[in-house]
């Protein structure tokens, strides 16, 4: 395929490269980044989570978790509470600017969805679905390790252990 500018590959890439363009263009006015928005979108999927269930979800060292949270904290997104049963556990959830933020980016997503879903029709979505599912299911054969599964939002730059 070499010299094949319409590669899948290319395809995919420019397809994701602008729907992350937008994404990434809110996350910035509210000062974050992709790696912030997906602490903030594991700890709204899973509030009363411990710093600990970030860590692993997010597959990075505790110091780098740690610091995260902190400057989201020091942000208004994330805050810390004490569990009713034991004070000693120190539970993580989203404030109401962090739960505003959630929201956004999935109303970004299904505005791209729903006009994707204009543009293609329903039929064409469903068969573009299956492609890409199958291209996936493909590529995770082919990988020692499997691919990063996406978060609730469809967001994946960060990888996030699937939570089923």
């Amino acid at each position: 395929m070499e010299g094949n500018n319409n590669s899948i590959y290319n395809e995919l890439f420019q397809l994701e490269y602008y729907l992350q363009r937008r994404v990434d263009e809110y996350l910035f006015s509210h000062g974050l980044d992709e790696a912030g928005y997906q602490f903030l979108a594991y700890i709204g999927a899973h509030g009363g989570c411990r710093v600990g269930d970030v860590e692993a979800a997010v597959q990075m060292d505790r110091a780098a978790v740690n610091r995260k949270l902190r400057a989201l904290g020091e942000r208004g997104f994330v805050m810390k509470r004490g569990s009713r049963s034991d004070r000693r556990i120190i539970l993580l959830y989203l404030t109401p600017a962090g739960r505003a933020v959630t929201s956004a980016v999935r109303e970004i997503l299904k505005e791209w969805d729903d006009e994707m879903h204009r543009q293609l029709g329903e039929q064409d979505c469903e068969a573009l679905s299956q492609i890409i599912e199958r291209l996936a299911e493909a590529t995770r054969h082919e990988q020692a390790q499997p691919a990063p599964q996406p978060t609730h939002d469809g967001l994946h730059h960060v990888k996030i252990r699937a939570e089923h």
